[in-house]
């Protein structure tokens, strides 16, 4: 059963967090609301929580603390997060280190002082070393945003064979792919590499087919893309961050209707923190094409303000797609100006990701090519 992520407020309003067991989002709300907490965040969805690691075992403390610093980390990820956590937890040995080394320099005791150092450098040092492969894949999404493909092959190879969480591992076999086919391979062949994958995400149903939609979308088969969101989908409707993924890509790119009896249908409270954007994303594509250019503007305005906001490099394709949306409101709402603004700050990204229909809509109304 999934340890779901969560911050909230106790009955007294003091903040807390933990990981709640429970078999969905829909679950875990309620059981959090039964203990009495308001002002719930949860920080993933059950499938992404299904799939990590480290969490059973734990005493209360113990998971209160990794809690809280785990949604410390994904509001500010970066070493200065990591070391503060390691700082945090051997604050006394760190104190005594830091005691040996000032002692040492003021008594002239060389060694006690060289002993302090190497101790400190001990503590904080293989955090650094460790998260190099950390900032490598941050380095890799943001040379894959902005098609710098040569760099963000380099960068995968330095991570290729070593250690990463269960996550990151799978992570790099989709992106690899998807640099692959950016690169010319064939999409065919790649996708039959991919094939021989899915059985290590057997645990985490529609897991598979809603990272291999990614694979599709970067070769060009749009259609393939909606079927793999679709049986992703099918896997997991209970899901309420597959539903919205879902409503998204049937409004890019498919059914008007399904996306908005899936996004009517949703329970945005079960909703991790970070599929706030999207839900504006969502309801602003609902707007556009059904001609409402003025909620349209609006609410796409919400989700590129939500999208600048997200510490990932992983948003800058939404920030780019829900920013090209916005750009044709604001066109139809008579601000060409504005929308070629818009433009303009998505200028290096929206070209490795916007759709033959995007572009086309973008020329005829805007009058730029993407």
């Amino acid at each position: 059963m999934p340890n779901i992520l969560y911050k909230a407020r106790d009955a007294s309003g003091a903040d807390t967090a933990g990981f709640v067991d429970a078999p969905d989002a829909q679950a875990a709300l309620a059981i959090l609301k039964a203990r009495g907490y308001t002002g719930i965040d949860m920080h993933e969805s059950p499938d992404g929580a299904q799939r990590r690691t480290g969490r059973t075992g734990l005493s209360e403390e113990e998971a209160a603390r990794l809690a809280a610093f785990e949604v410390r980390l994904r509001k500010k990820p970066g070493l200065a997060t990591v070391l503060g956590e390691v700082a945090r937890r051997n604050r006394v040995w760190i104190a005594l280190d830091c005691g040996l080394l000032v002692f040492g320099l003021a008594t002239g005791r060389v060694a006690m002082a060289m002993t302090g150092a190497t101790l400190l450098l001990l503590t904080f040092g293989w955090p650094v070393w460790a998260h190099r492969y950390a900032r490598y894949f941050s380095r890799m999404i943001t040379a894959m945003a902005i098609g710098e493909w040569d760099e963000a092959t380099r960068l995968l190879e330095r991570m290729r064979g070593k250690q990463h969480s269960p996550n990151v591992a799978d992570s790099l076999h989709f992106y690899e792919a998807q640099i692959r086919v950016r690169r010319g391979e064939p999409l065919a062949a790649v996708l039959r590499d991919m094939e021989a994958l899915r059985p290590r995400f057997a645990a985490s149903p529609g897991h598979f087919d809603a990272r291999l939609a990614s694979v599709h979308s970067a070769g060009g088969d749009y259609a393939g893309y909606l079927a793999c969101m679709r049986r992703a989908y099918e896997a997991t409707p209970q899901d309420p961050s597959r539903q919205l993924d879902m409503a998204l890509a049937e409004a890019r790119l498919g059914d008007l209707n399904s996306a908005i009896t899936l996004f009517d249908a949703l329970n945005q409270e079960t909703l991790p923190v970070y599929g706030r954007p999207f839900i504006a994303w969502v309801s602003g594509l609902i707007a556009l094409r059904r001609g409402d250019n003025a909620l349209a503007q609006s609410t796409l305005m919400e989700g590129v303000s939500g999208f600048l906001k997200s510490p990932s490099p992983g948003a800058l394709s939404c920030l780019a797609l829900c920013s090209a949306a916005c750009a044709l409101a604001l066109q139809r709402n008579g601000h060409p100006d504005a929308a070629r603004k818009m433009l303009a700050q998505v200028a290096r990204i929206l070209p490795v990701y916007a759709d033959p229909l995007l572009r086309a809509e973008i020329k005829r109304e805007i009058g730029v090519v993407v």
